[in-house]
């Protein structure tokens, strides 16, 4: 799907997930691939891993925090002769207006509150480079 009119737009509440650059590098892949009417897209492995510059395996890895996180949904397709074909993505773009609510509650999308910060959420664990903090994993609010 490319986009005529060449960019495409980020909202800052992404930073308060505390994703991995190449987590949000997938992420903004998908944004840019996204539909503007139905937030889905389709974009093979191989050509995020393109786009990002990285390894299929971790583009795996991002998608599989970013579907964790609530972001993204994933959903595997079949051709009529039951082969596997590109998976379809639906991306929460966490601007309100434009996130497809998908529960009855207003500011959710996929059960993700998104007009609150992101340490108000229940989240598995938030990574912090090793190398840098020697913390290893943490947990939100020292818990």
């Amino acid at each position: 799907m490319a986009k005529q009119n060449g960019f495409f737009m980020v909202s800052n509440r992404i930073f308060d997930f505390g994703l991995t650059p190449r987590t949000l590098a997938v992420y903004c892949c998908l944004l840019k691939h996204k539909s503007h009417t139905t937030n889905d897209c389709w974009p093979s492995r191989e050509t995020m891993a393109r786009l990002c510059r990285c390894t299929r395996r971790t583009v795996d890895k991002a998608l599989h925090e970013l579907c964790d996180i609530g972001l993204v949904k994933k959903e595997e397709r079949y051709a009529a002769d039951g082969r596997r074909i590109s998976n379809l993505y639906t991306v929460c773009d966490l601007l309100p207006e434009r996130c497809p609510v998908q529960d009855t509650t207003p500011g959710y999308c996929f059960g993700l509150l998104i007009n609150k910060t992101h340490q108000n959420q229940t989240h598995p664990k938030i990574r912090y480079n090793r190398k840098r903090t020697g913390e290893g994993y943490g947990k939100i609010n020292g818990n």
